[in-house]
């Protein structure tokens, strides 16, 4: 990180302030009548200058290298920074704050304008390409098929009293003479006992049907994704994000919704704030404050220019509502 550039008003003000005090407590010429307003000024912008200088100064070092206490705090007070720091900075990462950020953004524009539909097809090669060559491949078909099934199960426990009687009919339709043997109940146990069947295949790891599941999703993955192109899709999707505002709107809508929810799921703020907490912690503590002094510099030379224009400005007015002696 390239130090940022000194501002020299500071040190233009606290020599102002020096040499105007100096020169008015021993000019010759006029009495302490006629000067002592700009002697005021002067000593009081000299204090002030000079005790912001002090107090900024403390933050970061030393001042003049002398072992006085509650200086340096940045390097003595480094390991309560590292905690405090991510933890400030996560209090602004929460759902309740980031979810109206997250649902206000243009999502519909940021698509048209930063993503190539036909990118996601190489995109879309090379993850089957990562995914066939990765050592945790087992696991990720492990749970590709705990996903379906859970879902399967899921939507068909869900749904089942309304299934039974189309599923029914349609049975009925088909076998002929053998309708007479098709009741509702029995399909309804049929769908029961097929609910059971799935429960063992999600729980079981050896389970035969499970392990058929995986070899079937392992030949046909490749096939899937060669004829996956999603640039067909996303050309026309693009197309009506441009011209179309409600259905851009509607996009939003949902894509922030589903932002919000990942954030949330993968608990991003938390990992957020112990990844920055980790850096912190592995930054030396000189290096640390001296980055921090260099990224605000600027603004710290500000300070200790108003430590003088108030401090003056606070010594005028003392002057000023002195009696007159």
């Amino acid at each position: 990180m390239g130090r940022s550039k000194r501002n020299p008003w500071d040190t233009f003000f606290l020599i102002v302030a020096a040499v105007g005090f100096f020169f008015f407590l021993f000019q010759p010429w006029w009495s302490h009548q006629g000067v002592r307003y700009f002697q005021a000024f002067f000593e009081a912008s000299l204090v002030g200058a000079l005790a912001d200088w002090f107090a900024v100064t403390a933050l970061f070092r030393r001042p003049l290298g002398l072992p006085l206490p509650h200086t340096d705090l940045l390097v003595r007070r480094k390991d309560q920074l590292v905690q405090a720091l991510p933890r400030f900075l996560g209090s602004f990462l929460t759902p309740e704050k980031l979810n109206p950020v997250l649902q206000e953004v243009d999502w519909a524009r940021l698509a048209v304008e930063h993503v190539d539909p036909a990118v996601l097809d190489r995109l879309a090669a090379e993850a089957t390409t990562g995914l066939e060559n990765l050592p945790q491949r087992d696991a990720w078909e492990q749970k590709a098929v705990d996903f379906m099934v859970d879902l399967v199960h899921r939507e068909l426990s869900r749904h089942r009293e309304a299934l039974v009687g189309p599923i029914t009919e349609i049975i009925k339709r088909h076998v002929g003479w053998k309708r007479v043997f098709v009741q509702r109940q029995t399909i309804d146990e049929a769908i029961e006992g097929f609910l059971d069947e799935l429960a063992e295949v999600r729980d079981r790891p050896d389970h035969e049907l499970r392990q058929t599941l995986i070899v079937a999703f392992r030949n046909a993955w490749p096939r899937m994704v060669r004829h996956f192109k999603p640039s067909q899709w996303t050309a026309e999707t693009w197309t009506r994000l441009k011209n179309d505002p409600p259905y851009a709107q509607a996009f939003n809508k949902k894509t922030g919704e589903l932002a919000v929810a990942l954030w949330e799921k993968a608990g991003l703020s938390t990992a957020l704030t112990a990844a920055l907490e980790y850096v912190l912690g592995q930054t030396d503590a000189r290096n640390l404050a001296d980055q921090i002094e260099s990224a605000v510099r600027n603004d710290l030379q500000y300070i200790r220019v108003n430590g003088a224009l108030v401090g003056g400005l606070a010594g005028l007015l003392l002057e000023f509502l002195k009696p007159a002696g």
